[in-house]
C-alpha cells in the first residue's frame, strides 16, 4: 500500500525557497550594511526576487521600484542638506543633526549606545537603557536600532535605507490586498497613495517606528485575508507571527489589531446576515451589557484588566472594576498626551463617566479624521504638516460610503471596517495631541484609502470584469 503523498500548494512551493534564500542573503550580507549602498542593493535584489515568484504581474515590480527609489533618493536629500555634528558621551561618538527628524534622534542614539555595549561585552537590560535614555522609556525598537547599529557599524542611512524598504513593501502589499476585492484601477490608487501619500512618505525616509508598524499590520491582514483553502495553514501562522511581531514594535497598535480580528471572527461566527444594521446591533447591545452590574460586568472588567496590562504595562491589581473608573483611567492618558503636546486637542472636555464618553466620541472621531487642520496651524511647520489634510477631506464622504458598503461585502472583508473603526475609535479617545495622533494615525491610512476605493463610483460592466464573482456586490 502505497503512502499518500503530500505536496504543498504550488503558492508555498514558490515562496519558500525564496524566503530561505532570503534569510541566507541577509546573514551574508548583514556585514555590508556598513557600506550601506551594498546592503540596500542586496536587499532590494532579493526583494524583487521575491516579488517575481509570488507575483507575475508587472505592475507589482514597477510600483516596488518607483516607492523605494523615490524613498531613498529623499533620505539621500534630508542626509545631504540636514545640519550635523558628532557629539560625545557614554556611547561615544554620535552623529546627529537635522536629517533625524521627531523621535528619530532618539532612537538612533539609544540604538548605537546599545551596540557600543555589546562590542565591549556589557548586555544592558530594559531599566538600563530607561536610565540612559533622554526619553527614559526602552522600546523593541531601541533594540531594533541597535542590532542594525551592530551588525553594519553607525550610520544614519543604514537606518533610513531599511525604512525605505518596510515603506516600499507596505505599498505593494496595499496592492496584493486591494487587488483581491477590488477593480485593478481602484487596487492601483490603493497602493499609489500608500506609497506616495506625504506623510507615509516621510516617516519611511526617516528612523522611526511608523514603517515597521505600517508593514506588520498590511502583512498580518494580508495573510489573514488572502490565504485561502489549502494555503491557510501557512497564512494563519505567519499572521500570528507578524501580530506578535507589531505587539513588541509598537505597543499601542498591535493590542488594537489583536482586539479587531477577536471582534472579526466574533462577528463571522455570530452574524448570519452581513449587513451593518446586524454588525451596529451587536455593538449597542455589547455597549448595554457593559453597562450593566452583575455577571457580565466583572466578566468586561476581568478583559479589560488584561488589555491594559497590554495596552499600558500596568499591574492588574490597579485597573479599576467598574466603567465609570476605566473611563477615568482614559480622562488620565487623555491628559498626559495633553500634557507632552504643543498642540492639544478638545482639551476642555473631561471624560471621567461613560455617558461622557458616549457624548464625546462623536468629536473624537471627527477630530481623528480631519485633524491636523491647515486653518488651526500655528507654524510653518504645523501648516507643512496639515497640507495633505486637503488631498483627504474630499475623500470623507467616499470612505463613510465604502465603509457601508464593505459592511454589505464578503464576509472576510469585514475585518477591514472593524479595524478602521477600533484604531479610530482609541485614537479619539486617548490621542489628545495633534502630533501623536498624526503619527499613530499612519498605520490606519492604507486601509482608509481601501475603504475610500470601494466608495468610490464604477462602472459595473468594468467592475464585473476585473473582479470575481463573489466580490462583485463591492460594485454596486
Amino acid at each position: 500500500m502505497n503512502p499518500t503523498k503530500v505536496s504543498l500548494p504550488p503558492a508555498a512551493r514558490r515562496a519558500i525557497p525564496a524566503l530561505l534564500l532570503l534569510i541566507l542573503l541577509i546573514g551574508i550580507s548583514a556585514p555590508a550594511l556598513r557600506i550601506g549602498w551594498i546592503g540596500l542593493a542586496t536587499l532590494a535584489v532579493i526583494s524583487f526576487g521575491l516579488i517575481r515568484r509570488v507575483d507575475s504581474d508587472a505592475w507589482s515590480p514597477k510600483l516596488f521600484g518607483a516607492a523605494l527609489g523615490l524613498r531613498v533618493l529623499a533620505s539621500l536629500l534630508f542626509y545631504c542638506t540636514g545640519s550635523r555634528h558628532w557629539i560625545s558621551g557614554p556611547a561615544g561618538e554620535f552623529q546627529n543633526g537635522g536629517f533625524l527628524v521627531g523621535d528619530g534622534y532618539v532612537y538612533a542614539h539609544n540604538g548605537y549606545w546599545l551596540a557600543e555595549n555589546w562590542r565591549r561585552g556589557i548586555f544592558p537590560d530594559a531599566a538600563m537603557l530607561r536610565d540612559f535614555s533622554m526619553s527614559k522609556a526602552a522600546t523593541s525598537f531601541d533594540w531594533w536600532n541597535g542590532w542594525l547599529t551592530y551588525l553594519g557599524g553607525y550610520h544614519p542611512l543604514n537606518l533610513f535605507f531599511v525604512n525605505c524598504l518596510f515603506g516600499a513593501w507596505s505599498a505593494l502589499l496595499s496592492y496584493w490586498l486591494a487587488r483581491r476585492f477590488l477593480p485593478e484601477r481602484q487596487a492601483r490608487w490603493t497602493a499609489l497613495l500608500t506609497a506616495f501619500w506625504p506623510s507615509l512618505f516621510l516617516w519611511s525616509t526617516q528612523n522611526l517606528k511608523e514603517p515597521v508598524s505600517l508593514f506588520l499590520v498590511l502583512a498580518g491582514i494580508c495573510c489573514f485575508l488572502l490565504a485561502r483553502g489549502r494555503n491557510r495553514w501557512w497564512g494563519w501562522p505567519l499572521g500570528a507571527l507578524f501580530m506578535g511581531l507589531l505587539q513588541q514594535f509598537n505597543m499601542f497598535i498591535g493590542p488594537l489589531l489583536l482586539f479587531s480580528f477577536g471582534c472579526y471572527l466574533f462577528l463571522r461566527l455570530l452574524l448570519k446576515s452581513r449587513t451593518a444594521l446586524a454588525i451596529s446591533g451587536v455593538l449597542c447591545l455589547s455597549a448595554l451589557l457593559l453597562w450593566s452590574n452583575g455577571p457580565v460586568q466583572s466578566v468586561a472588567a476581568g478583559v479589560g484588566r488584561q488589555l491594559d496590562r497590554w495596552l499600558f504595562g500596568r499591574p492588574a491589581a490597579e485597573l479599576a472594576v467598574n466603567p465609570d473608573q476605566l473611563a477615568e483611567r482614559i480622562e488620565y492618558l487623555r491628559r498626559v498626551r495633553m500634557m507632552e503636546a504643543e498642540t492639544p486637542f478638545l482639551e476642555a472636555y473631561r471624560i471621567d463617566s461613560w455617558r461622557k464618553v458616549l457624548g464625546f466620541l462623536p468629536m473624537g472621531l471627527l477630530s481623528a479624521l480631519i485633524l491636523p487642520a491647515p486653518w488651526l496651524a500655528r507654524s510653518a511647520r504645523e501648516l507643512a504638516g496639515s497640507l495633505e489634510m486637503l488631498l483627504w477631506y474630499p475623500m470623507l464622504f467616499f470612505l463613510f460610503r465604502g465603509f457601508w458598503r464593505s459592511c454589505n461585502g464578503p464576509p472576510r472583508l469585514i475585518l477591514i471596517p472593524i479595524t478602521s473603526a477600533v484604531f479610530l475609535t482609541m485614537i479619539a479617545l486617548l490621542e489628545g495631541n495633534v502630533g501623536t495622533l498624526f503619527r499613530h494615525r499612519s498605520a490606519l491610512w492604507p486601509l482608509l484609502f481601501f475603504l475610500v476605493m470601494i466608495g468610490l463610483p464604477r462602472d459595473p460592466a468594468a467592475a464585473a470584469a476585473t473582479v470575481p464573482a463573489p466580490h462583485r456586490s463591492l460594485n454596486g
